[in-house]
This record gives structure tokens, C-alpha cells and sequence, in this order.
């Protein structure tokens, strides 16, 4: 026959869980956030620079760089998961990264002898170096959260 136990501080953890469902969300957005902002930034420091122009050696301001051109969404909330985006609005972001053709005007097209610029897959090396960090990141919000939830209480 089955005898029924009394799990001590089980009353107490699952009050807390209701505490922590009531006042998480606010908390989870923040600490998404944070952590969005914090990959532009390492992703910045890896996106190539040339501070001038390529045809009229003029300085450039920072917002018409390809460096100065990475965004990161607010974190949204579809189907019970949690995510945020961080992308590049420069147009030519994905010719860097990915690579082109090289086309010229009316003869054949090249840039040193080559027809083809191959690409720096600078964004995909980062987020490869940084993929266990990141898988990472959803225990280490919830542990950062719980902290902040019943430690300063």
C-alpha cells in the first residue's frame, strides 16, 4: 500500500515559483536585452573596418560604416519562448560576409586579377566561437533571476 510523505520545503519552493511567474517576465526581458546588447558589442569589435571611403578617401561617420550598423531587437515573447535578434542594416553587410561576383562596366570584370571577392564570414566565425556561451545563456538568466528574486528578500 502506498504511504503518502510530506516533502518539507516543498510548500515553500512552489510559493516561490508563483512569486517568481508573477515577477519573472520584467526581469527575463532585461537580462535578454543585456545580453543582446552585450553580443553587438563583441560582434562589433570583429566586423572589418576602413575608416575612409573607397573611392573619395573622405572620413565617414560611424553610422555609415558596416561596424556602426549592428542593431539588436527588444526581446519578444511567441509560444512561451523568449528571443531577441541582432543584425546588420547595412546593405552591403551581406557581400562582406558572404562574398561576390565582382561586376564591371561593359568589359570583363575584375579587382587585381580576381572575378570573385570571397567573403569573411566574420559574423558566422564569432557566433560559432560563442555558440557554448550561448547555449549557456538561459540557465544563467534563470540562476541570475532567482538570485535577484529571493536572495534580496
Amino acid at each position: 500500500m502506498a504511504e503518502l510523505t510530506e516533502v518539507k520545503g516543498f510548500d515553500n519552493f512552489a510559493e516561490k515559483l508563483k512569486l517568481a511567474e508573477k515577477k519573472a517576465p520584467g526581469l527575463i526581458y532585461d537580462k535578454y536585452d543585456s545580453a543582446a546588447k552585450d553580443l553587438r558589442k563583441k560582434i562589433r569589435k570583429v566586423t572589418p573596418y576602413n575608416p575612409k571611403g573607397r573611392y573619395n578617401r573622405k572620413l565617414k561617420k560611424a553610422s555609415q560604416h558596416l561596424r556602426g550598423r549592428w542593431k539588436a531587437n527588444k526581446t519578444r515573447k511567441n509560444k512561451g519562448i523568449y528571443h531577441t535578434e541582432v543584425y546588420s542594416t547595412a546593405p552591403h553587410y551581406h557581400l562582406v560576409e558572404r562574398g561576390h561576383a565582382v561586376v564591371g562596366k561593359g568589359r570583363k570584370a575584375t579587382k587585381n586579377g580576381q572575378s570573385y571577392v570571397h567573403g569573411t564570414f566574420f559574423f558566422e566565425k564569432k557566433i560559432d566561437e560563442l555558440e557554448p556561451e550561448l547555449n549557456k545563456l538561459p540557465e544563467k538568466i534563470l540562476d541570475e533571476i532567482f538570485n535577484d528574486l529571493f536572495e534580496g528578500k
